[in-house]
């Protein structure tokens, strides 16, 4: 009866675990990530995870700053409150 008695105490701190994990889990998923707009052909830009020292900054339809959101904009698209200049990151040959 001892060992049976340590075995549930075991499942259930085993259950607690992984049932206190999964919201933890969930809140990581909610985190900001930066992304910054990044020339691809002609006008287009896309909206990518860079580092920015490997980029010089051009011409283009948006800005050479960051955007953090948990998701990128979608190509092309600037999103709300965020000030164009012209310019987009591309890549240093």
């Amino acid at each position: 009866m001892k060992n049976f008695k340590q075995i549930a105490f075991g499942l259930m701190i085993g259950a607690m675990a992984i049932g206190f994990s999964a919201f933890t889990n969930a809140k990581n998923n909610n985190k900001l990530n930066t992304y910054y707009p990044v020339k691809t052909t002609g006008n287009n830009f896309s909206w990518e995870q860079i580092n920015p020292d490997d980029y010089n900054c051009v011409t283009g339809n948006a800005a050479c700053l960051p955007y953090q959101a948990a998701t990128p904009p979608a190509d092309n698209t600037l999103p709300s409150g965020y000030s164009p200049t012209s310019h987009v990151l591309q890549i240093i040959p």
